[in-house]
């Protein structure tokens, strides 16, 4: 009876040892899970943090670029404005009057710091409306004197005009043995465009550029 009683007693202390063993273990496991857990979810958080600056970082760069792309859009479209304005000025310049392309001429060789003893060449559509407008001579030798613009001009004046044909699309070259001028139409419409651009902008599009 008493061997009996050992023997459960000893068994039992066993159950018992047995049964910290498995506690010990659970709640090891259980900090064990736990620390596994609070690493995964701060490396989730972590993960979501730098996804969520490269996705703010990807939207910058996209709206930047797309800012750009619209700027530039808009520069273009002004520009290809200016051009159009520009063409239209060009259309209207080879449609001047008698009046206004003596005007215009006149203009341009005043314009400018010449002796007077030049040549002046024009496009080979535009010679006879020239020598009608500017010479007495209705003749087609090498060169005619342009006497009666010689005579708008001033008494220093002594051009001629050659019947050598220009390659311009409108308006004249003033030539001489040391210079030339170019007083075409499209090369007068571009430096304007180059010397006044930004207030050309204003006007059409009311803003600075």
């Amino acid at each position: 009876m008493e061997k009996q009683d050992i023997y459960k007693k000893i068994e039992d202390k066993g159950k018992q040892e047995a049964q910290k063993i498995i506690f010990a273990g659970e709640q090891e496991a259980q900090a064990i899970k736990k620390e596994i857990l609070e690493k995964a979810e701060a490396e989730i958080l972590i993960k979501n943090k730098e996804l969520s600056k490269y996705i703010n970082e990807e939207l910058v760069t996209k709206e930047s670029v797309l800012k750009q792309k619209e700027k530039m859009n808009i520069l273009r479209d002004k520009k290809n404005l200016m051009l159009s304005t520009l063409n239209s000025a060009f259309e209207k310049m080879r449609n001047m009057s008698d009046e206004r392309l003596k005007d215009y001429v006149i203009t341009i060789i005043k314009s400018e710091s010449i002796i007077g003893d030049e040549t002046i060449l024009v496009s080979n559509t535009e010679y006879n409306r020239y020598l009608n407008l500017f010479s007495s001579e209705k003749s087609m030798k090498d060169s005619v004197v342009l006497d009666l613009l010689n005579t708008e001009l001033g008494r220093k004046y002594n051009l001629v005009l050659s019947n050598e044909g220009a390659d311009i699309d409108g308006g004249f070259l003033i030539i001489s043995k040391t210079y030339d001028i170019d007083g075409s139409y499209k090369t007068i419409l571009n430096n304007v465009l180059e010397n006044n651009e930004s207030e050309i902008a204003k006007i059409l599009f009311s803003e600075e550029i």
